[in-house]
Parts: C-alpha cells; structure tokens; sequence
C-alpha cells in the first residue's frame, strides 16, 4: 500500500492539471475567436498527445507519424493564412442584437 510511485502514478497526476489548461484555452479559444476557430484546438489536442506520449510513455514514432504532423501543421497554416497576413484587416464575426 505504501509502495513508491512508478511512471503511470505520476503521469495520471500529471494528466489533471494539463486536462484543466486544455479545457481552459478551449473556452479562452472559443470566446476570443469564436465557434470557427475552436477547431483547432482539436489539432492542438493531437499535438499534446504525441509529446505527452513520448515525454511519459517513452513512445517512439515513425517517419510516417511525423510526415504526419507537418501534413497537419501545413493544413493549419493554408487555413488560417489569410489571418496571420500582416496588415491585411481581419474579419469580425457578426452581432446579432436582439430588441424588444
């Protein structure tokens, strides 16, 4: 019962207060940027488990996996690359009001 912890004990610990950031920067992402923009985060999710893999589990990943990952990586800069133009305005998303 009161053996010392191991790598699992520990990752579980770890896994807490990284799952709270992550849900954290969702709602952040999703206020800040709207409905649109929270998808990414999914991909951002993708990359937090490939490095929490290997830096806990000691996984190690082919070429295919990190082919992969700069596939990704692309498809996330050519969608988004209209926004990160500099000096090119950004598009708002609309209000809608509501009145009686």
């Amino acid at each position: 019962m009161h053996e010392p912890w191991g790598w699992g004990q520990w990752a579980v610990l770890a896994f807490v207060p990284v799952s709270f950031l992550e849900v954290y920067l969702y709602f952040y992402l999703l206020k800040q940027a709207g409905a649109v923009f929270v998808s990414i985060g999914s991909f951002i999710a993708l990359f937090g488990g490939i490095f929490w893999g290997m830096l806990l589990l000691g996984e190690r990943h082919s070429a295919t996996v990190w082919i992969a990952v700069l596939l990704v990586s692309s498809a996330l800069y050519l969608a988004n690359f209209r926004a990160t133009r500099p000096g090119e305005a950004k598009i708002e998303p609309a209000v809608v009001r509501v009145s009686d």
